[in-house]
């Protein structure tokens, strides 16, 4: 009996605690290389820098972009400093806005990433997706997505006054009030 349980005390020593060993070095090694690749002072600058851009929206390039006028919420919204640079949320029980995106011509994507028609994302999903309106004079103010996995493109929100609702829920910012700028 005692034989039997000092065997299976080994197996699970062998089939579960070394390969968790394994992956917990692995990490911590993984952790420390990216760590010294990556030294605080420079996530913080390449941080400093995303922020500026999104702060920065180029609306005359979009606006050319769009082929039609900005929506004003989308104007409302990109003035909302705290909302646009919070850094991930639930949109709802399906989805998460993993971040906004720039608005400027270094964001435009086009055929060479599979679309159809250059884009310019406003916000990236969790999984990486862009959502965005699609260009033309004639086109509604209608938020697409395109899931990269597969290139399907479909609605993400039709209506744009549900959508800045919905993110100023999840944000709890009052929406249509542009957060006061600081000086």
């Amino acid at each position: 009996m005692k034989n039997n349980l000092i065997a299976i005390l080994f197996i699970l020593v062998i089939f579960i605690g070394l390969p968790l060993a394994v992956v917990f070095l692995k990490d911590k090694i993984v952790h420390y290389i990216w760590r010294r690749k990556n030294p605080l002072e420079k996530v913080a600058s390449e941080r400093k820098e995303y922020e500026e851009k999104i702060k920065n929206p180029d609306w005359m390039f979009y606006e050319w972009h769009l082929q039609r006028p900005i929506p004003d919420q989308i104007r409302v919204l990109y003035g909302n400093e705290p909302v646009i640079i919070s850094g991930g949320f639930d949109y709802d029980e399906n989805t998460w806005i993993s971040s906004f995106e720039a608005i400027s011509k270094e964001n435009l994507l086009g055929k060479e990433m599979g679309f159809d028609v250059p884009i310019v994302p406003i916000l990236t999903t969790g999984f990486g997706d862009p959502v965005y309106f699609k260009p033309g004079s004639k086109e509604a103010n209608t938020l697409y997505v395109t899931y990269h996995d597969g290139g399907d493109t479909e609605v993400f929100e039709s209506s744009l006054d549900k959508f800045v609702q919905k993110i100023s829920k999840a944000n709890q910012v009052p929406s249509g009030n542009p957060a006061p700028q600081s000086s």
